[in-house]
């Protein structure tokens, strides 16, 4: 009798515990390109945000990812050939690079992906701050260097993306049809370009088109 009591006070104290809601977490991509108004290499470049957003008791924790590869200086110079040190941009510090040389900024997203893709990206991120590999503007996706564009599109298995002559904006919706099989088809949560910081004047957003 006295067993059977216990169990049953210990059943209610966890019934009267707060109850804590978790729901899924939900993962998104941004993708960025900088460009000057002529497109010069050394005034490109492509970079991608993942975010995670993680919902619990009403509240929204926010993970973001930031791929952004450039030579550790913050200076392009096309005429390298061989690999320098690279540095993985924050999204903050890749805005500020693009506004310090008053290059147009151009977005797409937040666009829902597979939890797979921001796991890859993470992954990616950790690679390239390991420094394992330099930074290279001239770059086919392999060796010591890698560019800004294969930073982001070789986080995927597969071959190299072929680009050819593209940069800025061209060359990141190449990137970000890429990774098109990882978009999920719902929407984007309300306020989440004003969470990470993107509701400002000087990025142009532009859709994604469908096919």
């Amino acid at each position: 009798m006295r067993q059977q009591l216990c169990i049953l006070l210990s059943l209610t104290a966890i019934s009267l515990q707060p109850v804590m809601l978790r729901a899924e977490d939900s993962h998104y991509l941004v993708m960025f390109a900088a460009q000057g108004p002529d497109a010069k290499p050394r005034f490109t470049h492509t970079f991608a945000t993942f975010v995670k957003m993680s919902d619990s008791n009403g509240t929204s924790e926010v993970v973001a990812k930031t791929i952004s590869w450039m030579p550790a200086s913050g200076v392009i110079v096309p005429a390298k050939l061989l690999p320098e040190p690279g540095a993985n941009f924050t999204l903050e510090r890749s805005l500020e690079w693009a506004a310090n040389l008053k290059l147009a900024v151009i977005a797409w997203g937040p666009i829902p992906i597979q939890q797979e893709l921001f796991e890859l990206a993470e992954r990616r991120s950790a690679f390239l701050e390991s420094g394992k590999v330099g930074y290279k503007m001239v770059d086919l996706g392999a060796g010591a260097g890698v560019n800004c564009i294969y930073a982001v599109c070789g986080l995927v298995p597969g071959g190299a993306l072929a680009t050819g002559a593209a940069r800025g904006e061209q060359a990141s919706l190449l990137v970000l049809q890429h990774l098109r099989r990882w978009f999920l088809d719902e929407p984007a949560p309300d306020g989440l370009i004003a969470q990470l910081g993107l509701d400002r004047s000087n990025i142009t957003f532009r859709k994604l088109e469908q096919k």
